[in-house]
């Protein structure tokens, strides 16, 4: 398998504009992604990195030969509930590892599986948050009861610093308040010490050079972004980063690696896991029984474990 997952990376060309130019290509798309950016921010890889919102029929998904899905847990589930089988896509998928549990059985022949190979760090005492504030990012409705236990791994003395930005809901786009933004710079200032410096998106990237820091990633469940941006960028970058938590359960055979940049890589798993819960879902939007988000958080707490 990772042979025919490396011949189609070589014959299949693919440039970042032509999915934006492409006459399939609509307006929810840009929404969705604008929405998780800078997570969701574009870049090249043989292995054609992108998310599902360029799916809106199964033409749109037949038209590649291979796509690493970015996904986090909310909008993969959204995919999966749009297109439940591939019916005639021979499409070869690439889904995250520790969201593997979500994908339908009928997908799991043509999809792999991918995790980011992670390095042990020793914190330091500097730390730079990153906060997409927003339900879906943050699973905050779970998080706020955890938030003041997760923060106790941190030295109180540390110097810290924060990108953090307010974003519409990637799926549902009811209106709030966005209350959410003051809990969360609240529970994290009153934990420590020192002021909280927040950064311009400018000088967020800049942190990358300080070997001396810790990037610390607050979508810890991966509900908002399966594969991020701002962390891809950075592990090819000085700066230490924070592991988030894992789906240990997963169990997917080993068949390869694939270089992400000079200093880091993406392990290559066949797609097996213990755990299929696309069902549950499935069958919850079938009833219309009730909103599936608190259960989609449910599921994602007790496989990944945490916030």
């Amino acid at each position: 398998m990772f042979n025919k997952l490396k011949e189609l990376a070589r014959t299949s060309n693919y440039f970042l504009e032509d999915r934006w130019s492409n006459p399939l290509h609509s307006s929810q798309a840009t929404e969705r992604q604008s929405c998780l950016w800078p997570s969701s921010d574009e870049f090249y890889h043989p292995l054609n990195p992108m998310f599902t919102a360029f799916f809106n029929e199964p033409r749109h998904i037949s038209a590649y030969d291979i796509v690493l899905l970015r996904d986090g847990a909310a909008t993969l589930l959204d995919f999966y509930l749009r297109f439940p089988n591939p019916k005639s896509s021979r499409t070869l998928f690439l889904v995250s590892a520790d969201l593997y549990f979500l994908v339908p059985e009928t997908w799991r022949a043509q999809t792999l599986a991918y995790r980011i190979d992670v390095p042990e760090i020793s914190m330091t005492k500097k730390l730079v948050f990153y906060c997409l504030l927003s339900e879906t990012f943050l699973s905050w409705n779970r998080f706020r009861y955890h938030i003041d236990h997760w923060l106790e791994q941190f030295p109180k003395d540390a110097d810290v610093s924060a990108y953090f930005v307010i974003r519409n809901e990637p799926i549902n786009h009811n209106w709030d308040d966005k209350q959410l933004s003051f809990e969360v710079t609240a529970a994290i200032q009153n934990y420590f010490d020192k002021k909280i410096t927040f950064l311009t998106y400018e000088a967020f990237k800049k942190q990358g050079a300080n070997a001396d820091a810790t990037f610390v990633h607050m979508d810890l469940l991966r509900t908002g972004v399966g594969l991020c941006a701002v962390e891809n960028m950075f592990r090819g970058q000085a700066i230490k980063i924070l592991p988030r938590q894992t789906y240990k359960a997963f169990n997917g055979e080993k068949i390869g690696e694939w270089p992400m940049s000079f200093n880091h890589k993406m392990n290559i798993f066949m797609g097996e896991a213990p755990d299929s819960d696309f069902g549950t879902f499935f069958f919850m939007k079938k009833m219309n029984a009730y909103p599936i988000t608190p259960k989609l958080l449910d599921v994602i707490s007790e496989r990944i474990g945490g916030a």
